[in-house]
């Protein structure tokens, strides 16, 4: 069951062409558009100081990402060594049992 539209909404019916709007085309506005681009610079004097505190920014920044995958590189590092002497642990035992066996 469908409802009649309310009557305060205007209800489109037909498509009407009307031509007496002297509106610019899109590609006139864009021809008369310059085409070198401009480039904002930051004001001189602010430069210098802007310019350190983004580098000290950075800086601290990539240290500590840094630091992070640093600390977890000596962990997997630490685990690889500890799993590697488990493994040859055993054999490097009765090499030295053997030794003192013979002696």
């Amino acid at each position: 069951m469908t409802r009649p539209p309310p009557q305060t909404i205007p209800l489109l019916t037909e498509v009407v062409i009307d031509t007496t709007d002297d509106l610019p085309l899109l590609t006139d506005i864009a021809q008369n558009v310059p085409l070198k681009p401009t480039v904002a610079t930051p004001p001189p004097d602010s430069t210098p100081g802007v310019q350190q505190a983004l580098e000290t920014y950075i800086e601290t920044v990539l240290a500590e990402k840094l630091k992070a995958h640093l600390v977890i590189a000596q962990q997997w590092a630490i685990e690889a060594a500890v799993a590697e002497l488990k493994n040859e642990l055993p054999q490097l035992i009765r090499e030295a049992q053997d030794r003192t066996d013979t002696d």
